[in-house]
């Protein structure tokens, strides 16, 4: 009992700014106005809110990857974007790292500086048998997680051990999409000098990685990447792994991030690589094209609003602004008043930045590629040729021109 109160208290220090935040701006964003009372209900189709239906569009905030001077500006933009509600999760393996010690900041302090994070060392043991009590009663460090074994562990069933195994299939005929991203990737582009607001080698790396994911899986159809993460599509009739979700997920994360270690050289060959990146993954299933489609867009759609803010953010820092100043002078401004500060202050054109900063990577592989021959143009089978693009995949002529990525 005493466990939950304090889960539940340190969550809510956690989390009582984005909880104020909300109040403040979701009443504005569902009514339209300031706060007025309503009632809401549902039936089967859709929430009723005020006696009309509506369907609400959800934005992911993620508050450790941001200082908490920026929340407030991060929900405006997902505001701005459209957004009716803000989801968030608790990042308790940030806030707890060691048991029993818990962290109330996970990256930051008040001020944007870093905060040291307690950790444990790792011990390596060798044991003739770990079936024995002994093995696990005489270091401490297993005990005090796993309690005391009263008995040594006698023979065991496999069956048994494998009954707890649980195989997660996604649904069948579903487009299913791996999107990866990375972890803790602030202080990775930190570490190793990244050229802000964009460094277009490590862009070029994170495609590379990308072209090789679709060489080995077959099944891939399409890609998408900016800055540190990657969408990978699957075809609807993939049977890759039996669709058994942990095993997709894991054999591309993991192939990705290997690839990315092994030609770190071949993109920053005077750069020495201080420690190993890492990725996240998570597969989701969408039924139709079009809800496929509706994804993709988001995620260019992100490109385009994140990169708008990041070229203006460190335009100000780079000039001497302190990012808490450079923050708060970009707090409510729209796109057009970022294009005039880019425009008057710094005398760049945003549309003139190159497209892989503004559009974003997609990869896929070709169908058909036009060679000329004597003169005249002729069509070549090139089906096995994967390819980088930065196209804007939000208008339907480049799904148009190219029907063979999502046909079956």
């Amino acid at each position: 009992m005493g466990e939950s109160i304090r889960f539940v208290s340190v969550q809510w220090r956690i989390l009582a700014p984005i909880i104020i935040a909300l109040l403040l701006y979701i009443p504005i964003i569902v009514s339209g106005s300031f706060f007025k009372p309503f009632n809401v209900s549902y039936d089967h189709r859709a929430l009723i809110i005020a006696g009309k239906r509506r369907m609400l569009v959800s934005a992911g905030i993620h508050y450790p990857r941001a200082t908490h001077q920026m929340w407030s500006d991060l929900i405006e933009k997902s505001k701005e974007g459209g957004a009716d509600v803000i989801q968030t999760y608790v990042f308790w393996n940030g806030h707890e790292p060691v048991k029993g010690q818990v962290e109330e900041a996970v990256k930051h302090d008040e001020n944007g500086n870093p905060v040291k994070r307690f950790r444990r060392r790792e011990t390596l043991v060798h044991s003739e048998s770990i079936a024995g009590r002994s093995f696990w009663n005489e270091h401490s460090s297993l005990h005090k997680d796993l309690g005391h074994f009263a008995q040594d562990i006698g023979k065991i069933d496999p069956d048994y051990v494998k009954s707890f195994q649980f195989e997660n299939r996604l649904v069948p005929l579903t487009w299913v999409v791996v999107r990866i991203d990375g972890c803790h990737f602030h202080r990775f582009s930190e570490v190793h000098e990244f050229e802000k607001p964009n460094d277009e080698q490590a862009l070029k790396l994170m495609n590379s990685c990308a072209v090789a994911v679709l060489e080995e899986f077959q099944d891939i159809v399409f890609a998408y990447g900016v800055s540190d993460e990657y969408s990978f599509v699957l075809s609807k009739e993939s049977e890759l792994y039996k669709r058994q979700s942990s095993k997709i997920v894991s054999a591309i994360v993991s192939f990705f991030t290997s690839t990315y270690v092994i030609r770190w050289e071949d993109f920053f060959p005077h750069k020495e690589l201080k420690y190993p990146p890492s990725f996240d993954g998570r597969a989701v299933c969408y039924p139709t094209s079009e809800i496929l489609l509706d994804y993709l867009a988001w995620r260019q759609v992100d490109c385009h609003i994140n990169n708008q803010y990041n070229t203006c953010f460190w335009m100000l820092v780079k000039s001497g602004k302190s990012k808490t100043q450079a923050q708060d002078y970009l707090k409510g401004t729209q796109t057009r008043e970022k294009n005039e500060l880019l425009s008057q202050q710094f005398g760049i054109e945003y549309n003139s930045l190159p497209l892989v900063f503004r559009m974003g990577s997609s990869v896929f592989r070709l169908k058909e590629r036009v060679t000329e021959e004597n003169g005249e143009v002729s069509g070549k089978q090139v089906e096995e040729e994967v390819v980088i693009d930065h196209s804007n995949i939000i208008d339907q002529c480049f799904w148009q021109q190219r029907p063979h990525i999502l046909s079956s």
